[in-house]
């Protein structure tokens, strides 16, 4: 009996990093405050950070080791970024069913006469829940950050709001699909950083991602002249 493979979620925490760095590519920084302008000539790795939890200050230190701010003092990130991190624990998503199906893949020959390995696959419909961090130095740059998510993904017909997430099973590499719901109400906060510091200005929202997880065994299929020989056979 073939061993069963079971995709990874990390692969939905990625591809939801990738939807948050297409939103932020669309912004033109001509009509920006001038630390969007920054944000946006970092590359996506620099910006955007999936984080293991809601634990701000540490993350901060963490980026502040190897960070001079915009004004060249050290050890101190500039900013603003984005941090996001998928919460504990798997719900269920009511609003799809447990499908399986057989799927074959012809490697070498895309005809009936190549012998190949079909995979029998279950999908497992799931609805995550995703906690975002956008941090700056000063109000009018957490406000551009927060509007430009939710105009990206809330309009009529959401369009940006479904992408792909690719899985790799067994050494078959295929997508499925993810949606997000509408976006959550966006609530704003500041902290006193100390002396010589300015304050840190932090905008939380939720996301709940719909998608599938998928569990897979390879299957044997005969090849055409097998079959061939066992139906005169019979």
């Amino acid at each position: 009996m073939s061993s069963n493979h079971i995709t990874s979620l990390q692969a939905v925490d990625f591809a939801f990093g990738g939807l948050l760095a297409r939103c932020f590519r669309s912004l033109a920084p001509e009509s920006a405050p001038k630390a969007i302008g920054r944000f946006l000539a970092r590359s996506d790795k620099e910006k955007i950070y999936l984080v293991k939890n809601d634990d701000v200050q540490a993350a901060l230190r963490r980026l502040a080791q190897h960070a001079d701010d915009s004004k060249g003092r050290q050890g101190v990130p500039d900013l603003p970024l984005v941090m996001y991190y998928r919460e504990q624990g798997i719900v269920a998503d009511p609003n799809q069913h447990v499908q399986v199906a057989e799927v074959t893949r012809f490697v070498e020959e895309e005809t009936i006469f190549a012998r190949d390995a079909a995979m029998r696959l279950t999908t497992i419909p799931l609805a995550l829940t995703y906690s975002l961090l956008f941090l700056a130095w000063d109000r009018p740059s957490i406000e551009h950050l927060a509007l430009a998510w939710w105009a990206y993904v809330a309009p009529l017909g959401r369009r940006h709001s479904r992408f792909p997430v690719p899985y790799m099973l067994d050494g078959e590499r295929f997508e499925v699909r993810a949606s997000l719901s509408a976006p959550r109400e966006i609530l704003t906060s500041n902290e006193d950083m100390g002396q010589d510091r300015e304050r840190l200005w932090g905008s939380r929202t939720m996301a709940e991602v719909t998608t599938q997880a998928v569990v897979g065994s390879r299957v044997e299929v005969p090849d055409y002249f097998q079959l061939i020989g066992q139906w005169r056979t019979m």
